[in-house]
């Protein structure tokens, strides 16, 4: 997002660009944000499929053959999360921001967003939350919720700001990888 521009920062400039990113994350502006996205990728993906299905049913059913699962198993859709008052809900919401990283991990990257859930489920701040919504009572647990997705919300921002550094630090000293592009046509 930024490029090389976060490299020339002095360690105080990226401690608070680390701190406003992992709050940023939270924020109920961007939360709504996330979602208009998600559903708008829904729309474009379900009208080219509609389009191919209209200009070449074939050509659509071969696609859809290619496609790997989705990390849910369904087509681009969330299952619906159980009502509040179930006993499951509290084990959904933690499923529910898995699928979520999922999602907007890239498929050859899906494995490191699993490892990266682990990760964030391990942060203190994280495990407190978690256990505040398995004890909440039924009529405090969105409020709970509420606060588990925001605290692993900054959590991945933390993260994702801190992978960047390593990443960053690594082609520095020689080492790690530059990320891949497609080959230019005949090489």
């Amino acid at each position: 997002m930024f490029g090389d521009g976060f490299e020339r920062l002095t360690e105080e400039q990226k401690g608070r660009v680390r701190e406003a990113l992992g709050k940023a994350w939270g924020r109920p502006e961007v939360s709504e944000a996330r979602d208009r996205m998600m559903k708008a990728n829904e729309e474009m993906r379900d009208a080219i499929h509609a389009a191919l299905k209209e200009i070449d049913p074939e050509i659509a059913t071969l696609l859809a053959s290619m496609r790997g699962p989705e990390p849910w198993g369904g087509r681009g859709e969330m299952p619906k999360m159980p009502p509040a008052e179930s006993p499951d809900f509290p084990g959904a919401v933690v499923k529910r921001l898995e699928m979520e990283l999922l999602a907007f991990s890239p498929p050859e990257r899906r494995e490191e967003a699993r490892k990266l859930h682990g990760r964030l489920l391990e942060m203190p701040e994280i495990r407190v939350a978690v256990e505040k919504l398995n004890e909440a009572p039924v009529g405090d647990r969105m409020g709970a919720m509420e606060i588990l997705r925001r605290v692993y919300r900054e959590g991945v921002g933390r993260e994702i700001v801190t992978g960047r550094e390593k990443r960053e630090g690594d082609k520095r000293d020689g080492g790690g990888t530059e990320f891949r592009r497609p080959p230019e046509e005949g090489k």
